[in-house]
């Protein structure tokens, strides 16, 4: 590796420390929204606790302790995983669990304080480190919550997450160790290295550069080129940034610059660095300076124009005192080298001029001879004006050394002879290879990350899946209870399964905002941008609180605007910036309050303002900056009081960033909080709309007539519910009867393609992720079979992670659903498809 690819490292360590950092705070975020759905509970609702959260798809992660009143701790569940984790037999830990018998000595002290505060019921976390059977030494990060028993009166149970962190420890260490290197190869390199911006901001110096321009690094780093050189300078610089782009490649070049000691030339290569997704990002460098090899050659342009004894004379004083090493070639024989040349190769003029060109040939080792003479013999015999290599040569000590040599024709007293000006560059090369060991060590790093960051992606996915699975069956039973499916239900019931509904409509809305927060700080959520009508969507949003409105008879208070009638904008993203905001002002203001939402638009700035603002409880200004961070509120108190895990301030914040604006808060304690959304707005395109009249109606809905309800009979549409979870294929079906459909039930892909083809159904309800044929696979396999091509396929599915749905729509699915999922809306949607297919068959 050539010393050209410094820059292009020093930014590929700074994107591998900052996927190394998401990925902490992923972790950090998951394990803590894990912890906090166990919060410290009586003994009678301990068993439904445990039920809540599914610890058997934790595995990996969960451990859970009952500790006798004589303080012995007894493992009650994925006990099993825990000893893999820690390097024992599940058998050597599956009576009684002695932590601190397997701590390493300088964590024994804290890991037995930190039992002292569980058994006295407060919960702890930290780091400790493990010594296995094996004499390993593992570090662990673990969190752990008591299990208060108020009968007893001590804490009966410890629930824990505990995750190995060791790898990810040593290669923290190993990236911080590779990093400090390559700065110390940049600080020593002997030629200049810099990166600059696409806009001409300086990224990157090393010393070297820096001194040469009389400043430090500090100075350089940060500052736009045009603020340090002049315009002359930058317009130069410019015209090869714009040829090296073109190129998409390295391009070499030479630059002359004026620095304290005078006029210097660089032999300059400019090369494009690429970001991750592929596009240039920056422009790479690295000058050598060849001031003295460019003043030895004019003095040998100097020595061709003139014959005369004089001028032979004095070009023989001016090469004898240089600095830059020089040999004349002449007849085949060296016939000149001047003191800086013996000082590099060890030999005296003497030795130097008494080598032919068999013996330089034969100072050079043997690997790469061959092709440096056929390169030397072709230039010789071409009009190159000169020729740059990179020599290997054995010195007079016997040791190798690596020269840059600059190989010219020239007339040396009167005839034909070639000077050869070379300077040392072994300290480079041992650099470049250093480098080059470097990038290899950072590249297994980087995929090491890159595995970690793919496990944890899945674990998010198999995460969702698992909750959103019995979440579908609890929402759906309880609104098929709420609404007769079952039966008559009496009024006190009804009002017990209205709460279990709405809490698992608060568990999904958990769920989905940790999804998306983790999603955006990965960066891979991107916005489906379009024109989206303002107070269509602020009104769309308040309908869905007017419940809360009545309920606590709070005074609404709108004020939209007129001239804001459409922004550039996620519709969905934005109804979820608005909705937050709006959830936690119904939340945090007291009965009998007020609430308002406001937009403002501000022509001279090309923004809109959304105002939300409430008469609550209000925020201390030392902690108003806390809010806007995941999983905070505004102290320990609050979280006895006010439900939520604190992450909508902290996901609207990453809405709004994306969307291009900003969110602020102004807020006062005992009075109420006023939170403001900033958005890109362009006014110009809101005033051609409203000229033409462009209107829209904020009240119209789209909606599809019901089917009357009847009794299921062999003329009723036939439902193919393709799914392997009985618990969900029995409440949707009996929904589904009950308005007077007909159902059958297939329980994995093969067996629904086999009953389509046997009772071709109205529509089918594919649930994607099955044993055996998933749904994709049957739904292609439906679509390919022209019987069956016609059909409406609705997918039913718990993945809702980025191209889940785009792959499910690929596959042939008609529309997407993510569980859990409306029952109300299975039937409303199945009504839609079956309107549309007889109005096509009508018009046949």
């Amino acid at each position: 590796m050539n010393d050209s690819e410094n820059a292009g490292q020093m930014s590929r360590i700074a994107e591998l420390e900052a996927e190394n950092d998401r990925l902490k705070q992923r972790m950090q975020k998951l394990e803590q929204a894990l912890i906090d759905q166990n919060p410290r509970q009586e003994p009678t609702q301990y068993q439904d606790e445990r039920q809540r959260i599914p610890v058997e798809m934790l595995s990996d992660y969960v451990y859970e302790l009952r500790i006798e009143p004589d303080g012995t701790l007894i493992p009650e569940c994925t006990i099993d995983s825990l000893a893999r984790m820690l390097g024992f037999q599940t058998a050597q830990l599956d009576v009684a669990v002695n932590p601190t018998a397997i701590c390493h000595p300088a964590n024994i002290s804290p890991v037995e304080s930190q039992l002292q505060q569980l058994r006295a019921g407060h919960e702890a976390a930290g780091y400790v480190r493990i010594m296995t059977p094996d004499g390993d030494v593992r570090r662990i990060r673990a969190f752990a919550r008591p299990i208060w028993n108020a009968d007893e009166g001590r804490t009966t149970h410890i629930y824990g997450i505990a995750q190995d962190m060791t790898e990810l420890h040593q290669a923290e260490a190993a990236l911080q160790e590779q990093q400090s290197l390559l700065q110390a190869l940049l600080d020593h390199s002997p030629v200049g290295i810099f990166v600059r911006d696409l806009q001409g901001h300086i990224l990157l110096v090393n010393k070297y550069t820096a001194t040469a321009y009389g400043l430090t690094p500090e100075q350089m780093i940060g500052k736009h080129a045009g603020e340090l050189f002049s315009p002359d300078q930058i317009d130069q610089w410019r015209e090869e940034d714009e040829r090296t782009l073109a190129a998409g490649a390295a391009l070499d070049y030479t630059d002359h610059v004026l620095l304290d000691d005078g006029w210097h030339t660089y032999l300059v290569v400019k090369f494009p660095l690429f970001n991750a997704q592929g596009k240039v990002y920056a422009i790479g460098g690295v000058a050598t300076d060849i001031t003295k090899l460019k003043r030895a050659e004019s003095a040998l342009q100097d020595l061709n124009a003139t014959t005369s004894h004089e001028a032979q004379a004095a070009y023989q004083t001016r090469v004898e005192h240089s600095l830059q090493a020089l040999i004349i070639i002449q007849d085949d024989r060296i016939v000149f080298a001047n003191p800086a040349a013996t000082d590099i190769t060890g030999y005296t003029e003497q030795e130097l001029c008494a080598l032919a060109i068999a013996d330089m040939i034969n100072l050079m080792p043997p690997e790469g001879r061959e092709q440096i003479v056929a390169e030397i013999d072709r230039f010789m015999h071409s009009d190159d004006p000169h020729l740059t290599l990179e020599i290997r040569v054995v010195c007079k000590d016997g040791l190798q050394r690596w020269i840059e040599t600059m190989i010219a024709p020239i007339s040396y007293r009167g005839k034909p002879a070639f000077q050869i000006a070379y300077i040392d560059i072994t300290e480079r090369k041992k650099a470049a290879e250093k480098l080059g060991r470097l990038t290899e060590q950072l590249r297994e790093a980087n995929a090491e990350l890159a595995q970690a960051l793919r496990t944890k992606d899945e674990f998010l996915a198999t995460m969702s899946h698992e909750l959103r699975t019995p979440l579908n069956v609890m929402l759906g039973l309880s609104e098929a209870l709420l609404e007769g499916v079952y039966g008559p239900v009496a009024i006190p019931h009804q009002a017990a399964i209205t709460s279990i509904h709405e809490s698992g409509q608060r568990l999904l809305s958990l769920i989905s905002d940790i999804l998306d927060l983790t999603q955006i700080n990965a960066g891979r959520i991107e916005l489906s941008m379009g024109r989206v009508d303002v107070s269509a969507t602020c009104l769309a949003c308040l309908r869905y609180i007017m419940a809360d409105v009545r309920k606590k008879q709070f005074v609404l208070v709108t004020n939209f605007d007129p001239d804001v009638t459409t922004i550039a904008a996620d519709e969905r993203r934005l109804k979820q910036i608005i909705m937050n905001l709006l959830s936690n002002a119904v939340k945090f203001t007291p009965t009998g309050g007020e609430i308002s939402l406001e937009t403002m638009g501000d022509r001279e700035h090309g923004t809109m303002r959304l105002i939300v603002k409430d008469t609550g409880i209000g925020i201390a200004p030392e902690k108003q900056r806390r809010i806007f961070r995941p999983f905070v509120q505004l102290d320990s108190s609050l979280h006895r009081h006010f439900e939520g895990a604190g992450l909508g301030l902290a996901l609207v914040t990453r809405l709004v960033d994306l969307h291009g604006g900003h969110i602020s808060v102004e807020s006062e304690v005992g009075v109420g909080s006023r939170f403001i959304v900033t958005l890109p707005w362009n006014p110009e395109l809101d005033d051609e709309r409203n000229t033409a009249r462009w209107t829209v109606d904020t009240q119209t809905k789209t909606s599809v007539t019901p089917m009357a309800r009847r009794d299921a009979s062999d003329e009723s549409p036939l439902i193919l519910i393709a799914e392997d979870n009985d618990s969900t294929s029995a409440v949707i079906a009996r929904y589904l009867q009950r308005h007077g459909y007909r159902f059958a039930i297939a329980r994995d892909g093969a067996d629904a393609i086999q009953q389509a083809r046997s009772a071709p159904p109205a529509l089918i309800l594919m649930d994607i992720q099955m044993p055996g044929m998933n749904g994709l696979e049957a739904t292609r396999q439906i679509r390919a079979d022209a019987a069956l091509a016609s059909i409406p396929i609705i997918a039913l599915t718990a993945l809702v992670m980025p191209g889940d749905r785009e792959r499910g729509l690929e596959a042939g699915a008609q529309d997407y659903l993510s569980k859990p999922v409306s029952l109300k809306r299975i039937t409303s949607l199945i009504e839609q498809y079956l309107q549309k297919g007889d109005a096509n068959r009508a018009g046949k």
